[in-house]
């Protein structure tokens, strides 16, 4: 039982694994300067996203409004997998007397025991399986809208680039017209860039400068290696295309940057409450089971896979609220949020429904077992 437990462990490491290597390469993907435009325009996920921010005008809120209606459309599904979690919990407790015999007869860390365990849950119809389902399709909802968020995110950072440049060309042609000099051209272009930047680009929200860049110590705008790796392009070759945008991005971030405002992008608010949901949202229906009496029918290869999920899963939530934007931090902590609230709102009527599906299988089963009889 002891190996089964390390087993389980490592099987649930490679499941967190598979999604991060899954996320990293739905952001891998890098394309030339020239390809940019096109490549970029929001599909899927990232036009729905666009289409709400347009109505709301602020992306942090964006976030926040498309969270709850993700929420709203996926609620029946949860509810779905909160009632064949508890009825299979109320399945295992029912087995409980039989459980204890085998393991008592057989051993409970011995081969034979784990064998007539499950032949006794095959013969009663329990599935282990729908233990998993919620962690599964939790997970592929994460990555699809992790997917969506990063498309848009490249989207929005290269946009905001190509307005904010073609901005600073049409103040510096407007002064030298003007009769300036070229210094004092690019330095009042700067000045005005400035101001166009944190009225009509900066995507404020709350305590974040900037949503589109981490809630974290970093700056409000990147550089430019960071700004080519968050758009996905293609520095490779040192082309003379990368050169020009190198040259002209640097314009920008001098001006929003070295002459602007240059201090943490955010107050790592996100990226701790990431952490600390995420771990919440996995303790309290343990805490929840614990208090019914339910924690008893875990077998030790489910309870180490829930104590490995409880450090696992808030560690990588941790790492998205640090590394990734802050709107897709602003997502993962209205979700860990959201779902506390309906586990506690929901625990009643789940038990109830639970509780129905339960009792009307006894019935079932028993008048089967009555109807061979005669």
């Amino acid at each position: 039982m002891k190996q089964q437990r390390i087993n389980q462990i490592i099987l649930t490491v490679l499941l967190l694994v598979v999604a991060l290597f899954v996320m990293t390469a739905c952001s891998s993907k890098t394309y030339d300067p020239d390809q940019l435009q096109e490549a970029l325009q929001p599909t899927g996920v990232a036009l729905g996203v666009q289409m709400l921010y347009n109505a709301i005008g602020n992306y942090g809120w964006t976030m926040v409004v498309f969270t709850l209606l993700l929420k709203v459309v996926m609620l029946p599904l949860e509810i779905w997998q909160k009632v064949s979690a508890k009825k299979m919990a109320l399945e295992q407790k029912a087995l409980l007397p039989l459980k204890e015999a085998i393991e008592k007869k057989y051993g409970a860390n011995s081969q034979k025991a784990n064998e007539e365990l499950q032949k006794l849950y095959k013969k009663q119809g329990v599935s282990m399986l729908s233990s998993c389902l919620p962690t599964i399709i939790t997970m592929m909802v994460f990555i699809f809208v992790f997917s969506g968020v990063n498309n848009y995110s490249r989207y929005r950072n290269y946009t905001d680039y190509t307005n904010l440049y073609n901005q600073y060309e049409t103040y510096y042609s407007e002064n030298i017209a003007n009769g300036m000099t070229t210094s004092q051209a690019v330095e009042d272009a700067e000045d005005r860039l400035y101001v166009y930047y944190t009225e009509e680009i900066q995507e404020r929200w709350l305590w974040i400068n900037n949503v589109w860049r981490p809630d974290t110590w970093e700056k409000s705008m990147s550089d430019f290696a960071r700004f080519a790796q968050s758009v996905g392009m293609s520095t490779a070759g040192g082309s003379s295309a990368v050169g020009d945008m190198q040259a002209h991005y640097e314009i920008v971030y001098d001006a929003i940057i070295t002459n602007g405002y240059d201090g943490w992008n955010g107050c790592l608010v996100l990226p701790l409450l990431c952490t600390l949901l995420s771990f919440l949202a996995m303790w309290l229906p343990q805490k929840m089971d614990k208090k019914q009496g339910l924690d008893q029918v875990q077998d030790q290869q489910q309870a180490a896979t829930n104590k490995s999920m409880m450090v696992m899963m808030p560690l990588m939530m941790a790492f998205f609220g640090f590394v990734y934007t802050g709107a897709f931090a602003i997502y993962i902590t209205c979700n860990y949020l959201l779902n506390l609230i309906t586990t506690i709102a929901l625990r009643k009527p789940v038990d109830a429904l639970a509780v129905k599906s339960f009792l009307k299988k006894q019935e079932q089963s028993q008048q089967s077992k009555a109807s061979y009889k005669r």
